[in-house]
């Protein structure tokens, strides 16, 4: 059953909004990836990504490219958002949430290389498949492994945050922000792995859930806008100062300036009211979101996925390159969505599965 932000937040209920922004989320990740793997934003010297914004055509296809990957960044955040806006008054152990996490991930990580391997795209070693049994162990994950965590403490920081009044409350977030932004102490306290930026932004969805604030979609969409154009000025400034006369892609961290940016859209789609008529198919898709970066991100399918994806884009004009991103990731998307439904058409089907292959 769907409800409306404006209505009574009942144990167990959906919120199809918060649905579309969960997909649009893992939409995002793939956005994010193919600008790394693809477009190789990050590589050093001659072979990093650079664009001649000297005509209307360059310049226009960069402010593109750069305006969908600050966009892209906020739906980590947005991800964790929601799991805590859900999950704060819940106080109790989620046993089966965290095994529904993990057996899905085994599935996908020993499932695809015993595929590849069967295949003979790659070799049957033992030590393989000790790596892809143990892929949260073995970080080959990094998303899962620091949300599996996330999901172990979750109790006792829904617990810290009952016994809270919300003067207290906004003093956690005020504490917290000194602690996990960039700047002070971020740069130094908030590692590789994200797991205290997680821990922040699911004390921020929970207080989100508890205490709304008062503030419209109009004021959101505003709020939004200022620090997107913010980004924006940063990423021109610093490719200006680099005065080589090549733009590049200017990405940011997770608990930069891509942290309030992440808390504004996270309140839109709050707001949002989604039509009646995309809450079916949105409530089809959203259990398969999760598949999509376990499918996408497998290191032995991103390997071979986008060395493909690289060599079509190479052979594009750079004018083309913001709808390739956009017309290459959902297309993966989809591929992993079409992968995944075929996986639960299979475990509902045949009662001897279910115990073998996670819903």
């Amino acid at each position: 059953m769907y409800t409306t932000t404006n209505a009574r937040h009942d144990k167990g209920c959906r919120q199809a909004n918060l649905d579309v922004l969960r997909l649009l989320s893992m939409l995002g990740v793939v956005v994010n990836h193919f600008y790394n793997s693809a477009l190789l934003i990050y590589s050093p010297g001659a072979e990093g990504f650079c664009m001649d914004v000297g005509g209307a055509c360059g310049a226009t296809a960069w402010f593109l490219l750069e305006a969908i990957k600050l966009l892209a960044l906020v739906s980590v955040n947005c991800f964790v958002l929601i799991s805590g806006y859900f999950l704060i008054e819940n106080q109790c152990f989620r046993g089966r949430a965290i095994w529904n996490v993990w057996s899905q991930t085994l599935f996908y990580s020993m499932g695809v290389w015993i595929v590849l391997a069967m295949a003979g795209v790659v070799p049957f070693r033992l030590v393989d498949a000790a790596r892809y049994f143990l892929p949260v162990c073995n970080n080959t994950y990094w998303f899962i492994t620091n949300y599996l965590a996330l999901m172990l403490v979750a109790p006792f920081v829904s617990t810290l945050a009952g016994c809270l009044d919300k003067r207290s409350y906004r003093y956690l977030l005020m504490v917290g922000a000194v602690l996990v932004l960039q700047y002070p102490f971020g740069r130094l306290l908030v590692d590789s792995q994200q797991f205290l930026l997680f821990v922040y932004l699911y004390i921020v969805g929970g207080y989100l859930r508890l205490y709304p604030p008062r503030i419209t979609s109009r004021m959101s969409t505003a709020l939004a806008a200022v620090v997107l154009a913010a980004m924006l000025a940063i990423a021109v400034a610093k490719n200006v100062m680099a005065g080589d006369g090549c733009f590049r892609i200017i990405s940011m961290e997770y608990n930069g300036l891509v942290l309030p940016l992440s808390v504004f859209v996270f309140m839109l789609f709050c707001h949002w009211s989604v039509p009646a008529c995309l809450r079916r198919p949105v409530a089809w898709l959203s259990p398969l979101a999760l598949s999509v970066y376990l499918l996408h991100e497998h290191p032995l399918v991103s390997g071979i996925m986008w060395g493909k994806v690289r060599d079509v884009v190479a052979s594009h004009q750079e004018w083309q390159l913001p709808a390739d991103v956009l017309a290459g990731s959902i297309l993966i998307f989809l591929a992993c969505v079409l992968v995944d439904g075929v996986r639960h058409a299979v475990a509902r089907r045949l009662p001897w599965t279910r115990r073998v292959i996670p819903r």
